[in-house]
């Protein structure tokens, strides 16, 4: 995984592989999450933390790049993407209505 990763500054992994995505990858930051929900909210607010930090650098981006299979979650790639959109939505939405919101905590993006 290493030589694919390029500009990429933090890496939340989840799923049944995610301890063993965090043992491969040595030179990004791995984080740990127990849900899609929780990758996603806290990929978005290291994206806002990068922004904070420097406004005038491009801006962050938050991809969801599934290494493996995510059948212990999601009935199929098409469900785990849906989810994604919606929680991306969700989290979009949140600051549009108010810039300074932090991602919500708990169990859902607002």
């Amino acid at each position: 995984l290493e030589p694919a990763l390029g500009g990429v500054t933090e890496i939340h992994a989840l799923g049944s592989a995610r301890e063993r995505i965090a043992a491969e990858i040595g030179s990004v930051p791995v984080r740990l999450a127990d849900s899609l929900d929780d990758a996603v909210r806290a990929a978005f607010a290291a994206a806002r933390r990068a922004v904070a930090k420097d406004p005038e650098a491009p801006a962050p981006a938050v991809l969801l790049s599934p290494a493996g299979s995510s059948f212990d979650q999601f009935a199929n790639y098409a469900d785990r993407g849906e989810r994604f959109r919606a929680l991306a939505a969700a989290l979009r939405a949140r600051c549009d209505d108010d810039p300074a919101a932090p991602p919500a905590p708990g169990g859902g993006p607002a």
